[in-house]
């Protein structure tokens, strides 16, 4: 559950994008064919959505569009930087969001 995320599990999100969309990126940019780079997209894009099942399989599989529609494409405008550290602040806010909904929930 949300509410059980462990500071050294938060701190490892700041890497998904390194992963997940980094790396798919430069092996895309090597391959000619569009049918490998689909399921290049596509298999990053369901290893990343199942480590978020835990918020729900509907929320996993929208997440699972992050990598290929938000990061890549916000990326080639901006930069990878910018896109890791905004999300890293999303997550951010997540995290203590919850635990500050945990704390209140104690009250």
């Amino acid at each position: 559950s949300m509410y059980n995320i462990r500071m050294s599990s938060f701190l490892t999100v700041f890497l998904e994008d390194a992963f997940y969309v980094m790396i798919p990126y430069y092996i895309c940019k090597k391959l000619n064919s569009k049918i490998l780079k689909f399921l290049v997209w596509t298999a990053f894009s369901v290893y990343f959505a199942s480590g978020h099942v835990y918020q729900g399989v509907w929320i996993a599989a929208i997440i699972g569009l992050y990598p290929y529609f938000i990061s890549r494409k916000y990326a080639m405008k901006t930069s990878f930087a910018t896109v890791m550290a905004c999300h890293f602040l999303y997550d951010c806010i997540t995290f203590l969001t919850m635990k500050i909904a945990k704390l209140l929930t104690y009250v």
